[in-house]
Order: C-alpha cells, then structure tokens, then sequence
C-alpha cells in the first residue's frame, strides 16, 4: 500500500470506529506523546492532553499462536524477495500473504485483539490518551516494522534466527505432518486344510441362498418412471400387481436356478 504502514494502520483503526483518517492525522501531528516505549508487553507513553496532568497510556495486542507464527516464517523463509526485505530490516507491505490459510493476520483482525489501559482510568471506550497513542503507532511501525511482529508474541532477533534457519534448510521451510502412529493389526491363524481339498468348499453350498431380495415396495420402480399412462385408476393396480408378481417369478426362478447348479458341480465333502 503506498504511503507504508501509517495510511494502513489509519484505515484499519477507521474500520474500528476509532476515528477517521483526518481526525487521525491532525491528531498525529500534535506531537503531545513523551517517553515513549516499545517491547513485546505493548506500547507505553506519557501523554499530556492541553494544561491537564499528563497520563500513561497502554497499548499491547493479542499474541499470535505459536504454530501460526511459525507457519507464517516458514513461507516468508520460502520466498526470496520476503526474506531478503526481513534480512535487511524492513517488512514487505503484502507481508499479511504470508499468513494465508491460518486463519489469523499480523494486524489485528478486531478490536477484541488490542488491549488498551491508562493511568486516566477513564469510563470512555477509548480515552484520549490512548487515541493520541493510537494515532502515533503508525508512524512506529514505519520506524520498525518488527514492533509489530514484537507485539504479536515474537522479538526481532528470534524471528530472523528462525529465518535463516528454515532458509538454510529447504526441507525445514515445510512444517512435518503429524504422523499416527502405526496400529499392530493381530495375526489370524490360518485354518488347518488338507491338501488335497484345498480346492474344496470347507462347508456344504446347499444351504446358501441367493441375495437377490424383492423391494420393500412393489411400485418403487415405477415410480421412478413416472405416473403410469392410463387415465382410469383400476389399470394403474393391474399394472402395479402384474410388477409384483414378475418380481416374485423372478426371484423363485433364481432361486431354482441356483439349487440345480450347486447340486450339480458341488463335489462330495469327505
């Protein structure tokens, strides 16, 4: 996005409701914020609002996962132009890519992901102090963008370690999928069968029967051609009743079938 991170940090505290662009850069450009500090707990300040006492406003954002984290180096680690922009000390603007498919984003996603205090005790959502903060925290992450990686859970230093680590390594660059482990499967014995009737049934076939079985419902098939042709109801029954008994045929004339073939080739079991 043109301009760095300070029109996009703008734009996503606007989607907030924690004002607009223009109120956010008059109030950037006030300069009322002293001793400023940045570290992995958040964004700390003295801020002083006109003749009133000045007050400490606290910023900190909700750290990121550690496999979301990692996920997110491993890609930056695969890419030339990202891990060159991170070598150098600066964080390419389409760095949020990087963190596609894990469900979370470096800036935060909602409100619900920055956490803010201050000395002033304030009932407001936000109070003033924490807006002057806010509105000087773009320029921060102008100045370093590792502030917030920081802020996510992770120091500059242990993020470019892993970086060239995992560059290193291609083969580290892709996170191991979780193995299960192997289930023993019990061994069977195998039943004792003579030679010479290995060949042979082990039990008699006569009994078996066939698996061919009637539908539940004699129309189901004719119901799947659509209402029968015939405009009187009384030749709809004959022709449902003349499907049932095919069906009934059928199956006795399979079932003698299958007795007289096994009669014939069923071999004596000694």
């Amino acid at each position: 996005m043109p301009g760095g991170w300070v029109p996009r940090w703008e734009a996503l505290l606007a989607s907030f409701g924690w004002g607009d662009a223009g109120e956010l850069a008059s109030t950037r450009t006030k300069r009322r914020v002293a001793e400023l500090q940045t570290g992995p707990e958040g964004v700390e300040a003295q801020v002083r609002l006109s003749d009133s006492e000045s007050h400490s406003p606290r910023i900190s954002f909700l750290p990121l996962p550690a496999k979301v984290l990692d996920v997110a180096i491993r890609t930056m680690a695969g890419k030339a132009r990202f891990a060159a922009s991170l070598l150098s000390g600066r964080i390419p603007l389409d760095v949020e890519s990087a963190f596609a498919g894990t469900g979370r984003t470096l800036l935060p996603a909602s409100p619900a992901e920055i956490r803010l205090s201050c000395t002033c005790r304030s009932t407001e959502e936000i109070c003033p102090h924490n807006q002057v903060l806010l509105a000087l925290l773009g320029e921060r992450f102008d100045r370093d963008p590792f502030l917030l990686f920081e802020l996510r859970g992770i120091e500059r230093e242990h993020l470019l370690a892993r970086l060239k680590r995992y560059r290193s390594s291609p083969r580290a660059r892709t996170a191991p999928p979780e193995l299960q482990p192997a289930r023993a499967v019990p061994r069977e014995p195998l039943p004792e069968v003579r030679p010479d009737a290995f060949f042979r049934p082990t039990t008699p076939l006569g009994p078996r029967r066939s698996l061919f079985s009637t539908p539940e419902s004699g129309d189901t098939l004719l119901a799947r051609l659509g209402p029968p042709p015939f405009s009187e109801p009384q030749a709809a029954e004959l022709l449902l009743d003349l499907h049932r008994a095919v069906g009934l045929g059928a199956r006795e004339r399979l079932a003698e079938w299958e007795w007289r073939n096994v009669s014939r080739r069923t071999p004596e079991v000694r």
